[in-house]
């Protein structure tokens, strides 16, 4: 006789899946300071690579872009934004880490700008200081 089981196995069951938290309004928002709409692209570099992605909005501290790249949180970019300023416009460079992403058709990444770094976010704070 053989030593066959018919029925399935605790090995072969499903591995249960998480259940998808409740996000209350603060706890999501981690915003510190008001963002700014803004109607413009960017270049965002990362890995060796470039893209142009549009900007969806801005503050002191990072930005939302549109787009369906599939970066994971952690990972470090560079932003270059064009900013209004006066007499024509000024090419910011902004250091940061993409904080999250948002998945499906309205795809976008969140940028939060890594503090310390050499950059022009003061243009950045300018420029939403101005438009806030």
């Amino acid at each position: 006789m053989s030593d066959t089981h018919y029925g399935p196995r605790f090995s072969d069951a499903p591995a249960p899946r998480a259940q998808p938290r409740e996000i209350d309004a603060l706890a999501d928002d981690r915003r510190a300071r008001p963002r700014v709409p803004f109607a413009g692209r960017a270049y965002l570099t990362y890995d060796g690579r470039c893209r142009a992605e549009t900007v969806v909005d801005l503050s002191a501290e990072g930005l939302q872009l549109a787009s369906n790249l599939r970066l994971r949180p952690g990972k470090p970019v560079k932003v270059f934004v064009p900013l209004p300023h006066a007499g024509g416009w000024r090419l910011c460079l902004l250091k940061g880490e993409v904080v999250r992403r948002i998945r499906g058709r309205k795809g976008g990444l969140g940028i939060a700008l890594t503090p310390g770094e050499t950059d022009t976010r003061a243009l950045l704070a300018d420029y939403v200081a101005r438009a806030a």
